[in-house]
């Protein structure tokens, strides 16, 4: 392994470890074409993890991810128009369970508000 992919490991293991701990916030987006896209952002970098085969991917790059063969990578938005992406590699396989488990957390917290103020409503209907 080169330098450069021990140093991109280490960047996908530490999102993973933030994430994980809750230093991390993602929030995934909706793209217009339909890809899937997750995005975070910290230290006013904006940091995108995305499948979207027209950003930066070879078309043999690919990672495998819940037993689908999709192209994931990640892209760091700079403060000077350049950007640093991470090529697809094994390690974002576990960021993206993370990233997909920490959203499907934070919805299900969403919809059990919904579901409380919804009783209360019906609460004070009844009386």
């Amino acid at each position: 392994m080169s330098d450069r992919q021990e140093k991109q490991l280490e960047i996908v293991l530490k999102l993973n470890k933030l994430t994980k701990q809750g230093k991390l916030v993602w929030s995934q987006g909706f793209p217009l074409d339909g890809t899937t896209e997750y995005v975070s952002e910290f230290n006013y970098r904006k940091c995108r993890l995305t499948d979207s085969p027209d950003i930066g991917l070879r078309s043999t790059e690919t990672a495998t991810i819940n037993s689908s063969t999709l192209r994931f990578s990640l892209y760091f938005e700079g403060n000077d128009d350049k950007g640093i992406w991470i090529p697809p590699m094994q390690a974002l396989d576990d960021l993206i369970s993370t990233v997909r488990h920490q959203i499907t957390k934070r919805d299900i917290q969403d919809l059990d508000e919904v579901l409380k103020d919804l009783e209360e409503a019906e609460n004070l209907l009844e009386e």
